[in-house]
């Protein structure tokens, strides 16, 4: 098992689904997690568990589609920890699925602005601490989720 103690690792999308489970798993490994979502409510539950579990943990409201939120959510980390080891860029969306002629151009672009820009946000403002430092890594999540609807 690998060993991270000492290691910061930002979980963003981290109130529910893969993005809980890694930040419980880095928790587990000694990381100092940053759990980053749009719920206050279920980042406050998630960090209590993985401090009552022992781990280290903080939290911080983040809208990844908003390139000020995620700028705030770096500084933070490395505020509070001293470095950024790891960015799990997990946050994403799905919905709504329906079809191009049925979509709506609004969510389409909500769409685009959490699962592409979002992704870019977090690149831009990690990358910058990560090479200061010399190392880092950086781990994207995609969903196949909507497979089965594109493929029925």
């Amino acid at each position: 098992m690998t060993d991270l103690t000492g290691k910061t690792a930002i979980i963003t999308g981290a109130s529910r689904g893969i993005g809980a489970a890694a930040a419980r798993h880095l928790a587990k490994l000694g990381a100092n997690v940053v759990l980053a979502a749009r719920s206050q409510s279920a980042l406050s539950e998630l960090t209590q568990n993985i401090l009552d579990d022992g781990g280290s943990a903080q939290m911080q409201v983040c809208d990844v589609s908003d390139a000020a939120s995620v700028d705030t959510l770096i500084k933070m980390a490395t505020d509070t920890f001293g470095s950024l080891d790891i960015l799990v860029n997990n946050a994403g969306l799905i919905d709504p699925i329906t079809t191009l002629a049925d979509s709506d151009p609004a969510a389409w672009a909500k769409v685009l602005d959490v699962n592409v820009k979002g992704v870019y946000h977090g690149l831009r403002y990690a990358l910058p601490v990560m090479r200061a430092q010399g190392a880092g890594t950086i781990i994207n999540i995609s969903s196949g989720a909507a497979n089965s609807f594109l493929e029925g």
